[in-house]
């Protein structure tokens, strides 16, 4: 996984890790960057050429983490969130949804090598 050229791929990818921040709270740097390294581990491949440095900048970039001047403290900007995401969508699990993407790819190909 690397980072991807269209917006909208990208998008969702910030998306998913957003949502696994709760819009009432702030987050301490380090604490943001372990809900991105969990996510990493979780989402990306173990050759993946994403990073957390660099998914924490987007967030920022795009307007879905706000971070106060001394760069101490991040939170949600529940506005931009509002935009991307029904309320509605945002009690999906992403890990659950690839999780299962996996499990029923590996049932497909099982299924199509026994034929």
């Amino acid at each position: 996984m690397q980072i991807p050229k269209r917006y909208e791929d990208l998008l969702v990818i910030l998306g998913s890790i957003i949502l696994k921040l709760d819009p009432e709270k702030q987050y301490s740097e380090r604490s943001i960057n372990e809900v991105i390294i969990e996510w990493l581990h979780r989402m990306a491949s173990k050759k993946s050429h994403l990073d957390h440095v660099s998914l924490r900048r987007y967030l920022v970039d795009f307007g879905l983490l706000e971070r106060d001047p001394a760069g101490h403290r991040y939170q949600v900007v529940e506005s931009k969130l509002a935009q991307l995401f029904e309320k509605s969508i945002r009690i999906v699990d992403p890990f659950s949804l690839v999780k299962e993407f996996h499990t029923q790819r590996e049932v497909r190909r099982k299924e199509w090598t026994e034929k």
